[in-house]
């Protein structure tokens, strides 16, 4: 990320729900940031289409982004998606801690360790905090 340049993320949780659309999606994501220079953009697509999306971006200014992470790196974690996998996609970005994971029971301690992890492997982690108001 440069530094002092504000990052958006656009997180596309469950959509769009055919291939074909996240496709035309990405496409026309990148070609309407072709002039931004004063942001930069990730977008995060369903963990089913970032490959794609991947390759459609390709050298463009738009960066890569994964809507979660697992902790550990390899193992028998059913549905979960590893670090190293997402390095092999070309994901720059992790966001951790998203109000709907914690919706689902993501602790604190789960975000440390997702965040341990993804520095550890030189991605950057956008971690979500004060989404409640206890926050």
């Amino acid at each position: 990320m440069k530094k002092n340049v504000p990052l958006i993320i656009g997180n596309w949780k469950l959509n769009p729900v055919k291939f074909d659309e996240a496709v035309k999606l990405t496409k026309e994501v990148v070609k309407s940031l072709k002039k931004v220079t004063d942001a930069e953009v990730a977008i995060a697509p369903p963990f089913v289409y970032l490959h794609e999306v991947g390759k459609k971006i390709g050298k463009n200014k738009v960066a890569l982004a994964a809507q979660d992470v697992f902790y550990k790196t390899i193992g028998a974690h059913t549905g979960e998606v590893s670090v190293l996998q997402l390095k092999e996609l070309g994901v720059d970005y992790v966001i951790i801690g998203h109000s709907e994971r914690r919706a689902l029971g993501e602790s604190n301690n789960d975000v440390r360790e997702k965040v341990a992890t993804v520095l550890q492997h030189k991605l950057t982690p956008v971690v979500c905090v004060g989404e409640r108001e206890r926050d």
